[in-house]
């Protein structure tokens, strides 16, 4: 995969099926680069940020959403350079604000789980754009897509993969979007999947050196169901809206699979033994919070008379 862009002239590796204008791809890793975080929704982006916290000071890290991009520009080259990490929910292009060497990473899910996420958070989060009217109206999740009231349930991880010229919700992805987006990908240091979640993190560490990146799974929406209980005309609606991304899905596999190969016959190995290790890492905790807790009510007995 591409390990990172520096300004100047493009010189593209093997891996690389499409070069950006104004860009130079440099293989070797650079200790320096910013790391731009591509965090698509529902795509386990909060357990990602807590990883990405405990790999990079909070003083060399920046959360930018797309609408702050204009704002991001106007910043004097020197700022907009000093982070190692940017991270939010991004289209693909912030690079070329980035006047210092950088690289992307990313996560992608399967449509139809991503769709059933989506719906189900929305629905139950009173701070999102839809709840009102999801709950106010009784909205099931055909009547939304049917009335597509927003853009983000229709092919949102090719948009974002797209690029910034897709960032308007009123234009329409097309196939010209999803080939545009294929080509992105080849710029990504990292391509992880969320149903491969635990061998991501790995790949992670292995492209940058982290420590091991143990995780508590953060921000998962209940009362999902599982989209085997999706009836076939639900189900239909959904991947027809998402037509798109369900090719992307398919081709970001195969990306995410020749990551694995190249990681070598000691990956399996090392993917068992983190599993065990991040389930011991996390068994202690709620054990812990009692004791904490059980302190607390000892001190409070003897401290009251």
């Amino acid at each position: 995969m591409l390990e990172c862009y520096r300004t100047g002239r493009v010189t593209p590796n093997s891996l690389v099926s499409a070069s950006l204008s104004g860009t130079d791809l440099d293989t070797m890793r650079h200790r320096n680069e910013t790391l731009l975080f591509l965090h698509i929704p529902k795509t386990a982006g909060s357990t990602i940020y807590k990883v990405l916290e405990r790999q990079y000071s909070r003083a060399e890290t920046l959360r930018l959403e797309s609408s702050q991009i204009a704002q991001f520009k106007t910043l004097p080259a020197a700022q907009r350079g000093r982070y190692r990490l940017i991270q939010g929910h991004l289209y693909f292009g912030l690079h070329r604000l980035i006047p210092r060497a950088s690289t992307y990473i990313t996560f992608l899910r399967r449509p139809v789980e991503r769709v059933l996420s989506f719906y189900y958070y929305a629905r139950s989060t009173p701070d999102h754009y839809l709840y009102s009217q999801l709950v106010t109206e009784r909205l099931d999740l055909k009547t939304l897509l049917a009335r597509e009231l927003t853009s983000e349930l229709c092919n949102g991880q090719t948009r974002q993969l797209a690029g910034d010229e897709w960032e308007d919700p009123q234009r329409v992805v097309t196939r010209a979007a999803l080939d545009r987006a294929k080509a992105n990908l080849t710029h990504f240091r990292v391509i992880g999947l969320l149903e491969e979640f635990d061998a991501s993190l790995l790949l992670l560490r292995r492209a940058f050196g982290w420590h091991l990146p143990f995780y508590v799974k953060e921000n998962v929406t209940k009362e999902k169901p599982d989209e085997t209980f999706l009836d076939a005309e639900t189900r239909g609606l959904i991947e027809e809206a998402n037509r798109l991304d369900l090719e992307l899905y398919e081709y970001a596999r195969k990306l995410f699979d020749e990551q694995c190969r190249a990681a070598g016959d000691s990956f399996a190995e090392e993917l068992s033994h983190f599993r065990r290790s991040n389930r011991a890492s996390a068994r202690p905790v709620p054990c812990f919070a009692r004791l904490l807790r059980r302190i607390g009510l000892y001190r409070a007995k003897f401290t009251t008379h």
